[in-house]
C-alpha cells in the first residue's frame, strides 16, 4: 500500500497594496506624466487639488547660466531613440552626424541630408519615420506634414485627409508657407488636419521638456542637489463641506485625496534624497567636467540611502540634472570602472577621453582602435582593443578605415 506523504512547503511572498503599488510607479514618472496623473486625481476627486509656482527670478538666472552643451529636447529623444532602434550599427555615424545637424525647428538641413549615400538616406528616414513627434529630421515643412498625414493614423480618417496629401505631395510647395495665396492657405489652414498638425517638428514637443528636474548649486562645503521648485507641484486638501459630513462617499474621496497627497510628497522625498547622494558623488564631475565622472553603479546609491537599487532605478527613470556643465539625464551618470594605475575611472569618462583623441587626430591619418589602445595604455588605462572599438562604436564614430574614406571623399569634393 503505497503511502501519501505531506510535506510542507514555506515561502515568503510580499503582496502590494494599490496604494503601495501606484506610489513604486509614480517614482518612475517623468514631471509631465505627474502632471497629467494630478490632473486626473483632480478630475475624479473634489477634495484634492494642485498648483504650480511661478518660477523665481533666482531659478531663471541658474537655468539661463546653464552651459550651451546642455541636453537640447530634440537631440536628447533622438539620441535615446538610437538605444532602442532596429537601426543597423553601420548606420549609427551618419545618424549621429544628423542628430548634431539638427535646426531647433528640428529640420535637417538638406545639404547634410544630400552628403549622404542613397542606402544611408533611406536608412535614415525608416528610422527617422519611427520617431516622436513624426516629423523630425524632415528636411522641409512640406515633408514635415507629408509624414504626419502619412504615418499619423489619428489623421487618416480625416474628410478633408485625401485633398490636402494630394496636395502637398504634387503642388509646387517650394514657396514658405506665408507665400501661399488664398486657395491654399484655405486648404491648409481650414483642414481638419490642421488642428492636430505642427508645421515644424519641435512644435509638439512641451516647453516644459527643456526643464531639469534636480539643480546642483556651488556652496562653500561642495555641492548640493535640491529639486527644481517650477515641477514641484503644491498639493491641497480641499476643506470638507459641512452639508456632505456624513456621506460614506465624500469620506472615502476625502481619504484618498490625504493617500495621494502623501504619496506624492514620497515621490519627491525620495527624489531628493537619491540626487543628494549623487551630488556627494560626483562632486569631482561638478567640479572638473566629464572627464572626471566617477564610476558608480545603482547598488552603490542605494546602499547608501538603504533602498533596493530598483528604487534607485526607478527614481532616475526620466528624470534629468542641471550640472555646471549642462544638463544631463542622470542615468547617464551611472557607469562601471576601469582599472587606472592603482585606481579606477568610469567608463564613460574613458569615452569622453577617446572621443577627444579622435576629434584631434590627424584627419589624413585617423587612428586605428590598436593606435587607440597604445595611446590609452601609455596613460596607465588598462583597457583592451576590442573595449575601445566598443566604446567608439556607442559613441557613434566610425572606424579609422571609414574615417580615412570619408575624409578623402571631403578633399575631392572641395578640390
Amino acid at each position: 500500500m503505497k503511502t501519501q506523504a505531506l510535506k510542507m512547503h514555506q515561502s515568503m511572498h510580499l503582496s502590494l497594496t494599490p496604494s503601495l503599488k501606484q506610489a513604486i510607479e509614480l517614482l518612475s514618472f517623468s514631471h509631465e506624466e505627474i502632471e497629467r496623473t494630478l490632473s486626473t486625481w483632480r478630475e475624479q476627486n473634489p477634495f484634492f487639488d494642485f498648483t504650480y509656482p511661478s518660477s523665481s527670478k533666482s531659478d531663471e538666472s541658474f537655468l539661463e547660466n546653464i552651459p550651451d552643451r546642455s541636453i537640447c529636447p530634440i537631440a536628447a529623444l533622438m539620441h535615446d531613440s538610437l538605444d532602442r532602434t532596429i537601426l543597423d550599427y553601420s548606420y549609427w555615424p551618419a545618424a549621429m552626424e544628423l542628430i548634431e545637424a539638427i535646426d531647433a525647428r528640428g529640420f535637417c538641413p538638406i545639404e547634410v541630408f544630400e552628403s549622404f549615400s542613397s542606402n544611408t538616406q533611406n536608412a535614415l528616414d525608416r528610422w527617422l519615420i519611427s520617431l516622436s513627434p513624426i516629423g523630425l529630421g524632415a528636411r522641409t515643412t512640406r515633408q514635415c506634414l507629408l509624414w504626419q498625414l502619412q504615418y499619423r493614423p489619428e489623421l487618416q480618417g480625416l474628410k478633408q485627409y485625401q485633398a490636402l496629401y494630394e496636395y502637398l505631395s504634387h503642388g509646387d510647395f517650394s514657396h514658405k508657407l506665408e507665400e501661399l495665396n488664398t486657395k491654399e492657405l484655405n486648404l491648409l489652414y481650414w483642414s481638419p488636419a490642421n488642428m492636430i498638425m505642427h508645421y515644424e517638428p519641435t512644435l509638439s514637443i512641451e516647453e516644459k521638456y527643456n526643464l531639469p528636474d534636480i539643480l546642483i548649486e556651488k556652496n562653500e562645503h561642495g555641492y548640493s542637489a535640491r529639486l527644481n521648485p517650477a515641477l514641484v507641484p503644491n498639493i491641497e486638501i480641499l476643506d470638507w463641506p459641512e452639508n456632505l459630513s456624513k456621506r460614506e462617499e465624500c469620506r472615502k474621496h476625502y481619504q484618498e485625496a490625504v493617500v495621494l497627497k502623501k504619496m506624492i510628497t514620497t515621490r519627491f522625498n525620495t527624489m531628493l534624497r537619491v540626487a543628494s547622494a549623487i551630488a556627494e558623488y560626483q562632486k569631482d564631475f561638478f567640479t572638473y567636467g566629464e572627464s572626471a565622472l566617477q564610476p558608480m553603479i545603482l547598488s552603490d546609491i542605494a546602499l547608501k540611502l538603504n533602498l533596493h537599487e530598483s528604487t534607485i532605478s526607478r527614481t532616475l527613470q526620466h528624470k534629468t540634472i542641471a550640472t555646471p556643465f549642462g544638463i544631463w539625464d542622470c542615468k547617464k551618470l551611472f557607469s562601471r570602472s576601469i582599472k587606472h594605475h592603482q585606481d579606477t575611472v568610469s567608463d564613460r569618462a574613458i569615452k569622453h577621453i577617446l572621443n577627444n583623441i579622435i576629434e584631434h587626430e590627424p584627419q589624413n591619418n585617423p587612428l586605428s582602435d590598436e593606435a587607440l589602445t597604445k595611446i590609452l595604455n601609455r596613460q596607465g588605462f588598462c583597457i583592451a582593443r576590442r573595449t575601445i572599438a566598443k566604446y567608439r562604436e556607442e559613441l557613434g564614430i566610425a572606424n579609422s578605415h571609414q574615417r580615412r574614406t570619408r575624409e578623402q571623399s571631403n578633399h575631392k569634393v572641395k578640390e
